[in-house]
């Protein structure tokens, strides 16, 4: 499994683990709850724009 195809795994376990807690947290979580949610899905949407970034950097290498 090459690199690419590894961190899309990674991104895709991250967003569903986090709209699982999400749905676990209910409304009377006491805060670290929604925080560590917010980081989950922060880290799921980085992880997203690295793998746009190295797409974009590798398909301007082929073309150069």
């Amino acid at each position: 499994m090459n690199n690419t195809t590894s961190k899309a795994i990674l991104t895709i376990v991250a967003v569903l683990s986090a709209s699982a807690a999400w749905a676990q947290a209910g409304s009377n979580s006491s805060g670290y709850e929604t925080y560590f949610i917010y980081g989950l899905i922060a880290v799921a949407v980085l992880v997203f724009f690295m793998i746009i970034l190295q797409v974009s950097d590798n398909l301007m290498v082929i073309e150069a």
